[in-house]
Formats: C-alpha cells, sequence, structure tokens
C-alpha cells in the first residue's frame, strides 16, 4: 500500500493503524465540505432544522368524528363497489341477448348481419323491427317474400344445376 510516497509492508500493524485513521479522517474532511456546500456546518443545520419544525400538536379525534370517517370511506367504497358490478351485469345481460339474438337468426336462416343493422334493446323488440323492416321490403319489392326458417323450390334447383349440395344463403 502506498502513503504518502512511502510503502508500506503487508502484516505491518502501524501502516495498518495509520491508514484506518487517513481514511476516518479524509471521510470526516468529505463529509464536511459536503455539508458545507449544502448550507453550512452541523450546528447550522441543527438550528435551521429547529427553526423550520415547529412543535407540531397532535390532533386527536373523538370516536364520533372517528366513526363518521369510516362510514363516509366504506360507503365510496361501497358506491364504487356497486357501479363496477352494475357495469358487470349489463356487459353480461348485453352479451346474453346478442346471444339470443343470433340464435333465433340462425333458426330463421338468416344472416347474422341483422344484428348490427337492428337497434334492439330486448328479444321481442328485435323480433317486431325485423318483422317491419320485412314487411316494407314486401310492399316495396314486388316478389319478394321472406324465406324465414324455408327453403324454396328455386333455390334447391339453382343448387342442383351448379352442383351444390346445398343452396347458397
Amino acid at each position: 500500500m502506498l502513503i504518502t510516497g512511502k510503502l508500506y509492508k503487508r502484516g505491518n500493524s502501524r501502516s495498518l493503524i495509520f491508514g484506518a485513521w487517513l481514511f476516518l479522517f479524509l471521510l470526516r474532511w468529505f463529509m464536511s465540505l459536503r455539508k458545507t456546500r449544502k448550507g453550512g456546518n452541523m450546528e447550522e443545520m441543527q438550528s435551521r432544522d429547529a427553526v423550520q419544525d415547529p412543535v407540531q400538536e397532535d390532533k386527536t379525534f373523538t370516536q364520533d368524528e372517528v366513526n363518521k370517517i369510516i362510514s363516509e370511506r366504506l360507503e365510496r367504497e361501497r358506491s364504487k363497489r356497486d357501479k363496477e358490478l352494475l357495469k358487470r351485469e349489463e356487459a353480461v345481460s348485453r352479451r346474453e341477448l346478442q346471444a339470443d339474438v343470433k340464435d333465433y337468426l340462425k333458426s330463421q336462416n338468416l344472416p347474422d348481419e341483422w344484428m348490427q343493422v337492428i337497434d334492439y334493446n330486448t328479444l321481442d323488440e328485435f323480433k317486431e323491427k325485423l318483422e317491419a323492416i320485412n314487411s316494407v321490403a314486401a310492399k316495396s319489392i314486388k316478389g319478394y317474400t321472406p324465406k324465414y326458417g324455408k327453403k324454396s323450390e328455386q333455390d334447391s334447383s339453382i343448387a342442383r344445376a351448379m352442383g351444390l349440395a346445398e343452396p347458397l344463403k
């Protein structure tokens, strides 16, 4: 180890003691430099802390105040939970309704795209609107007949002519 220009041999207890002393001296010196750069020596820092931190009075609550605070917090948490549950229930009921409408459309041999075209809140409402569209289409387009669940002769003859097993939908 090289300290102050002299080489000290290992195992020499004097060199270890001097090295430890020098280390502690330099450490204290660097710490004092750091403290003075931040704004003064240790005594000044302690006096500043005492001036900045006046003695704070501890606030005590009565049992009624504590009960009121806790009940308010519980009410907020309950309302949050209720809102989340309501959103989940609405999402589940909407998915169930979509599944019911999809099954109805399949049973009537209609494409699923009708779900996107018709705005509905219940299965009955969807059926009514679909019937209204079909009746308007039947009146507007000559020769239009709704094909609910029925396969027409014309579809099967076209399919046989084209070599298809089932008629096109």
